[in-house]
């Protein structure tokens, strides 16, 4: 039923001329159509996906759960352990942060549009210049210490939570504290065609000022 429901969709093509009653029996029932779409259908879709989320997170956290035990009785650790673990240590112990900004003063991070909010918090604490700073969208760069390249019209991988949120957020932390924007605007690797294409694409696909989920066109 809810499936059904879900694919009931507003304001859908009459063809008015099939209705017996003709043009006026055909908007009628596209009104009628449309009103129980926007007032029943989707309302109850909405509410009914509300309800399933949080059995499923339930039912995610106890696996999740299940997995850390094993995990931890095996003496394992999988790549997301890593990225937390290291996440914790530098937020929470101030004399491991103070040691790694010694030991590696420039920090590089290229695909940054790959970065997700665990990546974000570990390069912003490795960076900071208060040690003691333990929430990474106030950590401010030791100015020269990070750079980073990327591209958002690439921002792809948000089902492994990298975003153009995150890409944005740290880019705005980097220009208040003092960080320059440099704009690669010229392609060195294909032929004019396929770049006269993509200009097209891009012009047509994207806002001319980027706004918190897209880029902008920004022609080559």
């Amino acid at each position: 039923l809810l499936e059904l429901l879900e694919a009931l969709k507003p304001n859908q093509k009459v063809t008015q001329k099939y209705w017996p009653g003709g043009a006026k029996q055909g908007k009628a029932e596209s009104a009628r159509w449309t009103a129980f779409a926007e007032e029943v259908a989707q309302p109850l879709v909405t509410r009914w996906r509300q309800k399933r989320y949080a059995v499923v997170v339930r039912l995610l956290q106890g696996a999740v759960a299940v997995y850390d035990r094993l995990r931890l009785r095996s003496g394992a650790l999988n790549y997301q352990d890593l990225l937390l673990h290291a996440a914790r240590l530098l937020r929470d112990k101030p004399a491991v942060r103070t040691y790694f900004r010694q030991r590696f003063t420039h920090l590089l991070v290229d695909e940054f549009q790959d970065t997700d909010p665990v990546q974000a918090q570990i390069m912003l604490l490795l960076t900071a210049s208060d040690p003691a700073e333990r929430e990474w969208r106030r950590c401010r760069p030791v100015p020269g210490s990070l750079f980073v390249v990327g591209d958002p019209k690439q921002s792809i991988y948000r089902f492994r939570r990298a975003d153009i949120v995150t890409y944005n957020q740290v880019k705005a932390i980097l220009l208040a504290t003092g960080g320059d924007v440099l704009p690669l605007t010229t392609n060195f690797r294909t032929q004019g065609e396929i770049v006269a294409w993509n200009n097209t694409v891009f012009d047509t696909h994207f806002p001319q000022q980027a706004d918190s989920y897209s880029p902008a066109a920004c022609l080559m």
